[in-house]
């Protein structure tokens, strides 16, 4: 198989309610597989939203893409690259964060608008990335962007409820901001991951999936 055939191959699993646990877990295994001998095949689960999904007898999975965020995500992963589209995320984010606290209604809404939309831009790239850093160890990386992140932001957020409580909302958003801002530090420090094991003239995958 030459590079030009496989450069940037990219296959799209859909998960949804009630789906059979075969149907998920069969194809993603063998493909996953299939990536430790020709990294630059990149497979995922999409799905509606980015909420956890729930198929037959309770298996739960969490997408890597949703469908908004794989079109306008992966198309700005297209053309600028995964890292600069993450700092970018993680900066306007911070600041349409400090937008909400100084902003009164109704222009609210759209920092809280821009805010969101910028928060889900960098996930999905998130997940490729840590799968190019680690194209060896597929559920390592899966674990920490998907499992061990979301499992630090439920231990966060009640935190966050007590501050907002005990002092304000608006101090309780600009730790928010604060967080960002110290995420975009660490993105700044990032690489472009060295997949091993490419085979020669297949470059990394740059993107998020195109559907």
């Amino acid at each position: 198989m030459t590079g030009s055939k496989i450069d940037g191959f990219r296959l799209g699993i859909y998960v949804f309610e009630d789906a059979e646990v075969v149907d998920l877990a069969a194809p993603y295994g063998v493909f996953s597989v299939a990536r430790r001998y020709h990294p630059a095949l990149d497979v995922f689960l999409v799905a509606e939203t980015l909420r956890p999904v729930q198929a037959q007898a309770g298996f739960t999975v969490l997408p890597n893409y949703d469908f908004a965020g794989t079109i306008t995500g992966g198309r700005l992963a297209d053309r600028f690259g995964r890292l600069p589209v993450i700092r970018a995320s993680f900066a306007v984010t911070a600041a349409g964060l400090a937008a909400i606290v100084v902003t009164g209604l109704p222009w609210v809404f759209r920092a809280i608008a821009l805010t969101g939309f910028a928060l889900n831009q960098s996930f999905s790239l998130t997940v490729t990335l840590g799968q190019d850093y680690l194209p060896t160890r597929i559920g390592t990386s899966s674990g920490v962007t998907l499992g061990l992140a979301i499992s630090v932001g439920g231990l966060v957020t009640p935190a966050l409820g007590a501050l907002a409580d005990a002092t304000s909302l608006h101090l309780a958003v600009t730790v928010l901001a604060a967080f960002r801002l110290l995420g975009l530090a660490l993105a700044l420090r990032l690489r472009r991951p060295r997949l091993e094991g490419t085979s020669p003239g297949v470059p990394p995958c740059n993107s998020a999936p195109r559907l």
